[in-house]
């Protein structure tokens, strides 16, 4: 475990006393590290694999983190990765960064408070405020050993959490914790060289809480320090998020598929949408799995009125035009007209088995914790029901469109209106 405790006890501004509904976070970058951005400010792409760091169990049973898998535990970071365009990669030529993941609950210290003193703040550690004097009684005060275990279980804490000083009040507390330890993958590879570049320490109360259920929360929330500097400890409040299901259908050329300004190909492999911009409206094209070059088309400039979306095929998107009729776009941008038996069997074709039909309360709660902080809804599926195209909005920032990958349980953020 002498992994986790390698975050140096570097003294920044005190801590302060949050409630149990905030997190700490904690990030920093080192050896040169520095996220790459495209031309509209969004971050490059980057590569990732997994590896499983291990369980840091408490002194208590707690069935909500020790019955936790490390398969549940990385898809659900891999979704808040994604969000900041890391992405996970098979090829280990072409790996950016391994990620080991580590998981667990800090200690409970042996006493109370406030009926015992904190413990001494060890050697190195400068302006510690004052200590108060013992509370207990001559004959109840902790033995020289007592103290010395006590404080090497808050200083532990305090290293492993990120905190700056171990006479924090949240660390006399047990607290579930998440660390990413992100080593350039390269150099391990070829030079079998451990090169930190990046970590990220987050934590929450355990008291009132189950691991399990906050996880997606807390990974979501601590996502945004994911590469960068967070330059002390930061205290993120936890939200609440609201999911709203709509019909779940595939948005092809079938009767009564209403308008919309986004629809997923019949096939879950491409992702259409319309985006204004300059005063024209355009076109984009995603593909999902490559996500990094869209293909964009201008369609037309605003005056013409809405321009519902249709997938026509696999390889065919079909823009709606009340005055014009309709236009037909291939996966390049350009427009090309589908062939119509092409398009026939592809509407037909892979069709989703009715046993492993979602329910819209499992989409709903799958859904709900990959995004806790904005409100969503559900706007389609591919034939197969195996992708979710969802509409993210509220919180900081716009509207996004996200696909949410169910055998996978994977969430893909694939444009921004």
């Amino acid at each position: 475990m002498g992994l986790l405790i390698g975050l140096g006890l570097a003294v920044f501004r005190g801590s302060l006393v949050r409630g149990e509904e905030f997190e700490a976070v904690f990030s920093r970058v080192s050896n040169g590290y520095i996220r790459g951005r495209l031309s509209d400010g969004t971050f490059q792409p980057e590569s990732y694999a997994l590896l499983k760091g291990g369980l840091w169990g408490g002194e208590i049973a707690d069935p909500t983190i020790d019955k936790v898998s490390f398969d549940a535990i990385g898809q659900t970071i891999a979704g808040a990765l994604a969000s900041q365009n890391f992405f996970p990669s098979r090829d280990p030529k072409t790996t950016r960064l391994l990620i080991v993941v580590f998981w667990g609950t800090t200690r409970e210290l042996d006493y109370h408070e406030p009926f015992a003193p904190l413990p001494t703040p060890p050697i190195g550690v400068d302006n510690a405020p004052a200590l108060p004097p013992p509370l207990l009684s001559e004959s109840g005060r902790l033995s020289a050993a007592e103290v010395r275990k006590d404080t090497e279980v808050i200083v532990d804490a305090a290293n492993l959490l990120g905190y700056p000083s171990p006479l924090d009040p949240e660390l006399l507390s047990r607290r579930y914790f998440v660390v990413l330890l992100a080593y350039d993958f390269q150099a391990k590879l070829t030079q079998e060289k451990s090169m930190l570049l990046w970590e990220a320490r987050f934590s929450i109360r355990e008291r009132g809480n189950e691991f399990k259920k906050q996880l997606a929360a807390m990974a979501r929330n601590a996502s945004q320090y994911f590469g960068q500097d967070s330059h002390g400890l930061a205290h993120k409040p936890v939200p609440e998020g609201h999911v709203v299901v709509g019909e779940i259908r595939s948005l092809d050329v079938v009767p009564n598929a209403g308008p919309s300004e986004a629809a997923l190909a019949p096939d879950g492999t491409h992702v259409a949408y319309l985006k204004k911009e300059d005063h024209k409206l355009k076109l984009v094209i995603v593909e999902i799995d490559r996500p990094k070059r869209p293909a964009v088309a201008e369609v037309s400039d605003f005056s013409l009125g809405p321009a519902p979306l249709r997938w026509a095929d696999a390889g065919h998107i079909l823009v709606a035009r009340s005055a014009a009729g309709s236009i037909s776009f291939d996966l390049a941008g350009k427009r090309s007209e589908p062939d119509r038996k092409t398009a026939r069997i592809s509407l037909a074709g892979d069709s989703a088995d009715g046993s492993s039909e979602p329910s819209q309360a499992e989409i709903r709660a799958l859904i709900g914790e990959k995004l806790p902080d904005r409100e969503v809804v559900i706007v389609g599926a591919d034939n197969a029901r195996r992708r979710f195209l969802l509409v993210a909005s509220g919180a900081a920032g716009p509207t996004r469109y996200f696909v949410f990958d169910r055998p996978s349980d994977l969430l893909y953020e694939v444009g921004r209106r």
